[in-house]
C-alpha cells in the first residue's frame, strides 16, 4: 500500500488525525535533521533545530495555503531556524569550523568502512568551509534533491539566484579540492 501523500495527511492532521501528525514528523524528520546538521555542523544544535521545525511546522499547518507544498515550507522554517543559530554564533563569536564529519554521514555499511573515505572527507570539509549561503544550495540540492523551485521557495530568492549562487557555490567547493585531487594524481 503506497504511503499518504503529503496533502493527504495535512488533510488527516486538520481533521483531528494524531497518528497522521506523527507520520509526517517521521517522515520528515530525518532529511531535517540531515539538513540542519550540514549546516550548523553541531548535532546537538541540530537536533534543536529540527525539532523546532517541525514542531511549529506541524503547529502552524492553518497557516499553509498549500499543502502540496509541505516539503518546501518545512525547509524554510528549517532555514530560518538555522540561519538565526548562525547568527547568533556570530554575533557572540562563537562561530567555528570544528570536525563533526562523523554526523554528517549515513550509518556506513560494511562496504564503506573497507574503502577509503578520504575524498569523501575532504569534500565533507570544503562544504564546511564554505559561507552558510553557499553551503545551504549545495545540501538542498545535492543531499536533499530539491528542485530549484523548491530551493528558491525555501531561501526566498528567485530560481535564477539559486542557480547563481549554487554555481558560485559549486565553483568554490572546486577552488578548495582541485589543489589536493591535483596534487594526489601526480605519480
Amino acid at each position: 500500500m503506497p504511503l499518504p501523500a503529503d496533502a493527504e495527511l495535512i488533510g488527516r492532521i486538520q481533521s483531528g488525525d494524531k497518528h497522521a501528525k506523527g507520520a509526517l514528523f517521521e517522515r520528515y524528520w530525518r532529511g531535517v535533521y540531515l539538513y540542519c546538521v550540514r549546516l550548523l555542523v553541531d548535532p546537538d544544535e541540530a537536533n534543536d533545530a529540527a525539532q523546532n521545525t517541525l514542531i511549529k511546522g506541524l503547529d502552524s499547518l492553518a497557516s499553509l495555503d498549500r499543502p502540496e507544498a509541505f516539503r518546501s515550507w518545512i525547509f524554510m522554517i528549517a532555514r530560518n531556524e538555522v540561519f538565526t543559530l548562525l547568527r547568533g554564533k556570530r554575533r557572540n563569536g562563537t562561530e567555528q569550523l570544528e570536525n563533526y564529519s562523523d554526523t554528517l554521514t549515513d550509518t556506513p555499511t560494511p562496504f564503506d568502512e573497507t574503502v577509503s573515505n578520504e575524498r569523501t572527507e575532504i569534500i565533507r570539509q570544503a562544504l564546511l568551509r564554505l559561507k552558510p549561503e553557499f553551503r545551504e544550495v549545495i545540501v538542498l540540492r545535492e543531499y536533499e534533491q530539491l528542485t530549484y523551485l523548491e530551493i528558491a521557495a525555501v531561501t526566498g530568492c528567485t530560481e535564477s539566484a539559486v542557480k547563481s549562487r549554487l554555481f558560485h557555490a559549486r565553483k568554490a567547493m572546486l577552488e578548495q579540492i582541485r589543489p589536493y585531487f591535483r596534487e594526489r594524481e601526480k605519480p
